[in-house]
């Protein structure tokens, strides 16, 4: 079930933590309960800045989602173009 909710091609499993794809096999371990504390995502203004970016792109540029302008700014974390009311 996992498998399905990954997102295509992205370096990360999700948006909430920094686990590589390649540490698939270490999920549920001692190991893995660890980096999930230490390697936890946190919203910084630098990742609200990139977020802020790509959506000015879709929305007022007309750039589609998986366009290379939105992929190059959002690809190297594997963020999304998704606002949250509660990170304003």
């Amino acid at each position: 079930m996992l498998v399905l909710c990954l997102k295509q091609l992205s370096k990360h499993l999700c948006g909430l933590c920094l686990t590589t794809k390649h540490q698939v096999y270490q999920l549920g371990t001692v190991f893995d309960m660890k980096r999930h504390k230490t390697k936890a995502r946190e919203d910084s203004d630098d990742i609200l800045d990139k977020i802020m970016r790509a959506r000015r792109l879709i929305f007022e540029a007309g750039y589609s989602c998986d366009s290379d302008c939105v992929n190059d700014i959002l690809a190297g974390e594997s963020l999304l173009p998704i606002q949250v009311c509660f990170n304003r």
